[in-house]
């Protein structure tokens, strides 16, 4: 018997397991908001915080060994919590390795979808290009960490912990309070990061503040990171309004970053860099991801083809005198012969309704289609959709243009390999064409809900779809359950 026991392999030891619960940490989980419905997901979460805290990594003879990080240097992870802190939550740490991988899985399966498109496919490249575990860092998220970060530069902690950083994302923040020479030291000693974000956006005056620092730094740092990090690949400048910070946007700052995008997997640059487009026009055949804030340089581009663009989304700023999507771009990126498989037109300006026709002309690989709030979207426009072949997700709420015939008339024609669908409530005849003609269904979304009411019929109509369509896991008239969260009364 002692022998037997011997031979069997303590799951606590196993380095597997352990190597597991770094990745948990380190992956989607270390996103988790305390306030998520999934209790054993939390408890997970804290049963690994807790395993890696007395069982850490440093028998496991990898190069993705974690190295212990200071709490307060970079807002970074914060301190383990004491164990038996979260109740039931120690029965996770004695699961074995399948079972939780099994939960990794899955949770990560729901992140891919859930997930904003920009931030998945960040977030994505980060993990599957990183070569070692890569460490993520949240630059003054909320007054919670932008405090310890912010001191811990001023004190000059934390520049030793820079080298270990492989995705570093600047968030939106009341208050800066680090001078630029300050953070320049802590910035040239990245060593090896694969993304950069940075976020100056969130409609405070103080933002004004923070441009003049965090701006002037793009010019120091992503340079540097052209020649020092070979691979970095994930570059994501949102959108700027304040004209006090233009100075991150001149056409002379961006024209200093122009030799590292030629070898980006993900791009954005700010809407400003529409005065230089020259630097856009630079991207190179890693391109994976791009959200396009301007249409206008298709004569500047060098780029002789992209057959790694996957995803391609366009500005959401409406000019009624400068549309978003030009139709002579369309006809430029066709030349280049892409095989992105996803368009996101969410609340983006059509130069016309041929332009949507042209870029599905154009591409007929694209099986995903998010066209939330696009205005110019009509029953003509579904119609253009019919002769296109049949896709896997379609998002059409916030479209106010399209009537529920044409829906219908789409889904017979053209749903058979539907997964995803979101629209407008149109009454029973589109969700009777979802029954007949989309067999392989997961999930309806159906907005304005609320002023029509959810009557019995329908409810009786929703149980139809349910028999009808087997693979079907959600049904959520969003709009309805805002009602019924709200007015306790209209349940009945």
């Amino acid at each position: 018997m002692a022998k037997e026991k011997k031979a069997t392999p303590d799951l606590e030891d196993d380095p597997r397991t352990i190597q597991l619960c770094a990745d948990l940490m380190s992956s989607s989980l270390r996103r988790m908001k305390l306030e998520d419905d999934d209790s054993d997901l939390v408890n997970a979460h804290a049963a690994c915080t807790r395993w890696l805290t007395f069982k850490p990594l440093s028998n496991l003879k990898t190069e993705s060994q974690p190295r212990e990080r200071d709490p307060d240097a970079a807002g970074m992870v914060t301190r383990a919590p004491a164990p038996g802190a979260h109740g039931p939550g120690g029965v996770w740490s004695h699961l074995p390795h399948d079972a939780l991988r099994h939960i990794l899985r899955l949770h990560r399966e729901a992140e891919r979808v859930q997930l904003s498109v920009n931030h998945g496919v960040i977030y994505g490249i980060k993990a599957g290009r990183a070569t070692s575990m890569p460490p993520h860092s949240r630059a003054a998220h909320g007054s919670r960490r932008r405090r310890p970060f912010c001191s811990s530069l001023r004190l000059g902690l934390g520049n030793e912990r820079a080298r270990d950083i492989r995705f570093l994302h600047f968030m939106t923040h009341e208050r800066w309070c680090v001078p630029r020479p300050l953070c320049l030291t802590f910035f040239v000693k990245l060593d090896g990061p694969h993304g950069l974000k940075m976020s100056c956006f969130d409609g405070r005056n103080e933002n004004i503040h923070v441009g003049r620092i965090l701006g002037p730094l793009i010019v120091d740092i992503v340079p540097k990171l052209n020649i020092g990090s070979p691979l970095f690949n994930a570059l994501d400048l949102d959108y700027i309004q304040y004209p006090a910070v233009k100075t991150m946007c001149s056409h002379e700052a961006l024209v200093e970053i122009k030799g590292i995008i030629s070898r980006l997997e993900y791009l954005r640059t700010p809407y400003y860099a529409s005065t230089a487009p020259s630097v856009d026009a630079a991207v190179g055949p890693a391109l994976r991801f791009w959200p396009i804030e301007s249409c206008s340089f298709p004569s500047q581009m060098t780029a002789t083809s992209l057959p790694c663009l996957k995803c391609i989304e366009f500005s959401a700023f409406f000019d009624e005198d400068r549309p978003t999507v030009l139709t002579t771009f369309v006809h430029k990126l066709a030349l280049l012969l892409p095989s992105h498989r996803r368009i996101i037109l969410n609340y983006a300006s059509l130069e016309s309704e041929n332009t949507l026709a042209a870029l599905l002309a154009a591409f007929p690989t694209i099986r995903d289609i998010d066209r939330q709030g696009c205005f110019q979207i009509t029953d003509a426009t579904l119609a253009v959709l019919e002769k296109h072949p049949p896709l896997h997700h379609l998002r059409l709420d916030d479209v106010s243009s399209i009537t529920g015939p044409a829906v219908a008339f789409l889904l017979r024609a053209r749903g058979s390999q539907l997964r995803f669908l979101s629209l407008p409530w149109h009454g029973a005849v589109p969700i009777a064409a979802i029954a007949l003609s989309a067999p392989n269904i997961e999930c309806i979304e159906v907005t304005g809900c609320y002023n029509r009411g959810f009557p019995l019929e329908n409810i009786r109509l929703v149980n139809d779809l349910l028999r009808a369509c087997p693979r079907l896991k959600t049904f959520r008239p969003a709009d309805l359950e805002d009602t019924l969260a709200s007015d306790p009364s209209s349940r009945s």
